[in-house]
Formats: C-alpha cells, sequence, structure tokens
C-alpha cells in the first residue's frame, strides 16, 4: 500500500509543478532557450496547442505592451505528437521575424508539468525564484486578468 502511495506521488508530481521547469528548447530558428537564460526575472509562460494558438498571440502582445521589459514572455507551442518527417514543415507555418519567437516543445515537457488546457492560452507567471505565483487558462483578452498579472510584476 505504501509503494502505491509513493508511486502515485512520483507520477502525479508534474502536474503539480509549481515551480519553473529545467527545460532546454530550441525556437522555430533553432536557437537554444535555457532555463538559466531567465535566472532572476520574472517570467511569463504563455503556451498552447494549435487550437489555443491564436490567443496565445493576443495575450503574449498585450502583456508584452503593459509589462515592457519588466518580465519576460515565454511563449510555448505543444507540438507533441508531430510526426518527426513534418517538424521541418510545421517550422515554417511559425513567424519568420526573430523578434517573435517560440519554442517548440516537440517532447510536450510544458504541456506534461503544467497540465495545459486545451484550445486556450494558458498563462503561468513566475517570481524571480522561478515560483509559480499566477496561473490562469484564457480565451479572449480578459482586461481584469491583464490587470492582476500588472499588479503581480510590478
Amino acid at each position: 500500500m505504501v509503494l502505491k502511495i509513493i508511486l502515485f506521488i512520483l507520477i502525479a508530481m508534474p502536474l503539480f509543478a509549481q515551480n519553473l521547469i529545467d527545460f532546454h528548447i530550441q525556437d522555430q530558428f533553432k536557437q537554444v532557450h535555457v532555463t538559466s537564460d531567465y535566472a532572476g526575472e520574472v517570467v511569463i509562460v504563455i503556451g498552447s496547442d494549435k487550437a489555443g494558438c491564436d490567443y496565445d498571440k493576443l495575450w503574449a502582445a498585450e502583456l508584452g505592451e503593459k509589462l515592457g521589459h519588466t518580465a519576460s514572455i515565454l511563449p510555448v507551442a505543444h507540438m507533441k505528437g508531430v510526426p518527426f518527417f513534418l517538424k521541418g514543415f510545421i517550422r515554417g507555418k511559425f513567424p519568420k521575424q526573430p523578434e517573435n519567437w517560440i519554442l517548440m516543445d516537440w517532447g510536450g515537457k510544458f504541456n506534461k508539468a503544467y497540465s495545459f488546457e486545451p484550445g486556450l492560452a494558458n498563462i503561468l507567471v513566475f517570481d524571480g525564484q522561478g515560483e509559480q505565483i499566477f496561473r490562469v487558462s484564457a480565451g479572449e483578452l480578459d482586461q481584469e486578468i491583464v490587470s492582476e498579472i500588472e499588479n503581480l510584476v510590478n
């Protein structure tokens, strides 16, 4: 019985991640981004599957405009399940401007750690120590949520 409880805890731990995960992931330009690049910074992860990608764009643009350089925004595309032979084709569908990079999470690491809600923008805010201080899954922009995030970050 104790073994079953320990096994459940070990399996369920990623579902309850409260800290920024350790990652080493490429964007669509094959530029590697790692957790240590953001040490000491407030980080906002905005991630989704294909069905939620339009919401991601809205939230990233709005939060980027409101927060400026007070937080680092990490856009994440949940790509697990895409066949390996389509990766190049899929990369070509993402923005071509280097300043509009998006982490290509082929392994589903962020989704596994934070249980992204399908079809929505999943917005997670981490403080400078990497601890999660806010989380919401949303569709269209909601100015109350934007204000709440602004208050947390500023």
